[in-house]
């Protein structure tokens, strides 16, 4: 009888850090059980066996099955990327062939998530409050085969901002756009009101200072190397670019 050891398996991260937010947990330490979840292919297991802290399937003359566990989620869209993080404890005369992670609006088109990539927010999908979410699992069993899921989780990141495009324009979220050409700064707008443009060294010191009212264009005799460029706008800067000269 082989025996395996605890096997933890990050299934999906962003590339940066989430926001730790905790969309559910399930498992040991978690406080929650198992209550709530689909279970698939039901019937081919000898038996399914719920406990406060996991859940189990005993195979007793196995095969090859596609276990897949599958819940719904509320607010699932509103986040931006997702974490989803299931460890498998017991793995006796079993083999775990490969993990996939699907999404879906109605449990009818399920979408499937990179393993290896990001989940791309899509802002028309916010106004769905609930969604689901389906791993799916290829395990091999051999003649008494048994696995034991024991955690669960999946964390969201919130998006940086969540904006009803209805409400502003695409000339309000950009309003300033700059560019170098030939040795030129050029500033394209159709903001009415005054604003400063600011060229800042590496080092943090202002070198250049011009006030502009409507597009322009800078030729500052500035010795060659890298600026950073920013609109400042009522003691606010709005916009930022690195330039090389």
């Amino acid at each position: 009888m082989e025996r395996g050891v605890v096997l933890g398996i990050l299934l999906f991260v962003s590339g940066n850090a989430l926001s730790n937010h905790v969309i559910f947990e399930h498992g040991k330490n978690s406080g929650s059980n198992f209550n709530g979840w689909k279970i698939e292919p039901y019937r081919c297991f000898t038996y399914v066996n719920f406990t406060e802290e996991s859940v189990s399937f005993f195979v007793e003359n196995g095969g090859d099955y596609s276990l897949e566990l599958s819940r719904k989620v509320e607010h699932l869209r509103r986040y931006s990327k997702y974490n989803l993080q299931i460890e498998f404890d017991q793995l006796i005369n079993c083999q775990l062939n490969s993990i996939s992670f699907y999404i879906s609006e109605d449990q009818k088109t399920w979408r499937p998530v990179d393993l290896n990539g990001d989940f791309v927010h899509d802002p028309a999908l916010d106004d769905m409050a609930d969604g689901y979410i389906k791993i799916v699992a290829d395990m091999s069993f051999q003649k008494d085969g048994f696995v034991e899921c024991s955690y669960i989780k999946l964390e969201g990141e919130e998006p940086l901002a969540i904006i009803d495009p209805t409400e502003i324009t695409e000339e309000k979220q950009k309003e300033f756009f700059i560019f170098c050409f030939n040795g030129s700064i050029n500033v394209e707008t159709k903001n009415e009101n005054p604003f400063e443009v600011v060229f800042t060294n590496l080092s943090g010191q202002m070198v250049y200072q011009h006030s502009a009212l409507g597009s322009l264009r800078i030729e500052p005799e500035l010795p060659a190397g890298v600026y950073v460029v920013s609109v400042v706008q009522n003691n606010q800067i709005v916009e930022n670019k690195k330039v090389v000269f």
